[in-house]
């Protein structure tokens, strides 16, 4: 007992002495710590921030889910979405979607289109004036979302069989239509639809742009280079009666129910198990609408940009690996030789310790004292500096710092090279 607290006092005075390497072995030790917990998060920002721009600039990483609108034949295996229910079917597909998914995606928003019907100066009253128009119908998102400037919204149920539709200013002054246009189009089999404009409306400043993404050329007409077709194409909004009747006569709507997918909501690690849920729900589509029955399908380039992401993150893994272990290789390395430089600084007094009976353990307890009030406070301030964290190389680099002098101190003990005589 007399000899260890001899050994205690005489390592006091050695630390006082040698508190200058000291400082160094803690600064340099808190530097490799540093670099050992704070390189996996750098390379886990970087990854997250790859897999986020890839996603970002995938030309359509949302998942989109579409199906047919209409009304269903009795007696018909082919069920379609009644046109009244649209409203609820955004939300009730998001209830469906896997908790995973759901996160990383914005409420969704539902577009229900059909087809182009080609508009002629015989088919409509006034006759149009700049030629002819390809015009699709549209379900109108819903009254809050425009504002009539002229007539009224579509009541397409006033008058059985005719369907009502508003524009825009930009398509009725394109198309030469307003207010009170009426619409007869021959179809095939004998059948006609027959249209009205009730009103003018714009959007307002508040809606957002993505409830339009899929409904056409709503705000503008757009030019068709197609010489085979009309060389306008706009888009009329009109209301569900109107979508049943039109269906009707020209065949299933289809409704596209868009969930936008937000890129900062991804993570390089949580990307791969969303991208294998997407795939499922690509392969079993039908889960997603509650009712069940409906032939409906899902997109999305989320998955393949998440694959194009996982290619970059294993290389840029790869490199990563490569320079922290040349960096954590390098730091240990001049830890043991600082740990070499003290032990060697205290050689005659360890001699001297040994030669008045000091044990192996009464020499080497006091350093490894000493190292570890060195890791403790390089590690508290390495983790002031990046954050808590586990990390393996951190825990080599301290088990590293914490034996380098003391083991070599014992060493130098053990070996006898400071035994001297009596």
């Amino acid at each position: 007992m007399r000899s260890f607290r001899f050994a205690l006092l005489l390592q006091r005075r050695q630390s006082t002495r040698d508190l200058p390497l000291l400082l160094v072995l803690a600064l340099l030790t808190l530097l490799v710590l540093v670099c050992a917990l704070g390189g996996p998060r750098l390379l886990a920002g970087t990854l997250d921030r790859s897999v986020r721009q890839v996603v970002a600039d995938a030309p359509d990483p949302d998942v989109v889910v579409q199906g047919p609108v209409g009304t269903t034949t009795p007696g018909s295996d082919r069920l379609l979405v009644d046109p009244y229910g649209i409203g609820s079917l955004p939300g009730q597909v998001r209830q469906q979607l896997p908790a995973s998914v759901r996160r990383v995606t914005d409420p969704p928003t539902a577009a229900v289109t059909g087809a182009d019907v080609r508009l002629t100066s015989e088919d409509t009253r006034p006759a149009l004036q700049n030629g002819p128009v390809g015009l699709q119908l549209a379900l109108l998102p819903g009254p809050r979302a425009v504002r009539l400037r002229d007539g009224a919204l579509p009541d397409s149920g006033a008058l059985p069989g005719v369907v009502d539709v508003v524009l825009s200013q930009a398509v009725a002054g394109a198309t030469s239509l307003r207010v009170g246009s009426a619409m007869d189009v021959p179809l095939d089999a004998g059948n006609r639809i027959r249209m009205r404009v009730t009103g003018i409306v714009e959007r307002l400043p508040e809606t957002s742009p993505s409830r339009w993404r899929d409904l056409g050329p709503v705000w503008s007409a757009r030019e068709n280079r197609n010489g085979t077709a009309a060389p306008l194409q706009a888009t009329a909004l009109t209301d569900a009666a109107g979508i049943q009747y039109a269906s009707d006569a020209l065949g299933p709507f289809s409704v596209l129910i868009r969930l936008p997918v937000v890129p900062e909501r991804l993570s390089a690690v949580g990307a791969h198990r969303i991208a294998a849920e997407v795939v499922r729900l690509r392969a079993q589509p039908g889960e997603l609408l509650p009712q069940g029955g409906q032939e409906v399908t899902v997109r999305s380039d989320l998955p393949e940009a998440v694959a194009t992401a996982e290619q970059r993150a294993r290389s840029a893994t790869a490199q990563f690996l490569l320079l922290a272990a040349g960096v954590l290789g390098t730091g240990a390395v001049a830890i043991v030789l600082l740990g070499g430089l003290i032990a060697a600084r205290r050689r005659e007094t360890v001699a001297l310790q040994r030669a008045r009976g000091a044990s192996l353990r009464a020499v080497a307890a006091p350093a490894l004292l000493e190292s570890a009030a060195v890791v403790v406070v390089a590690g508290a301030l390495a983790a002031l500096v990046v954050g808590v964290a586990v990390s393996p190389g951190a825990a080599a680099i301290a088990a590293v710092a914490l034996l380098a002098t003391p083991a070599q101190v014992g060493g130098g003990a053990r070996s006898g090279a400071g035994r001297g005589g009596p």
